[in-house]
């Protein structure tokens, strides 16, 4: 399940949320349960990821979303 919020201008989502939307993890090559919240009105980063198979909590993330650099969309080209 996800979410996005818009304000009624449009634009940017401020708040985007996936709960156990399920990746695939090339490394191990199994599938993980990602939780993820990206609120860019509070300036927030959440993220869990749990492992599918042994349900062991591979990362987990709480910080400012300003400080969230270098992974996903983020990297640099």
């Amino acid at each position: 399940m996800g979410l996005k919020a818009r304000d009624v201008a449009g634009g940017r989502p401020f708040l985007e949320a996936v709960h156990d939307k399920l990746e695939w993890f090339r490394k191990l090559g199994r599938w993980h349960q990602v939780t993820r919240i990206v609120n860019r009105r509070d300036d927030e980063y959440h993220e869990v990821i749990v492992d599918g198979l042994t349900g062991e909590v591979v990362r987990e993330v709480h910080e400012p979303l300003s400080q969230h650099r270098g992974h996903g969309s983020a990297r640099s080209r």
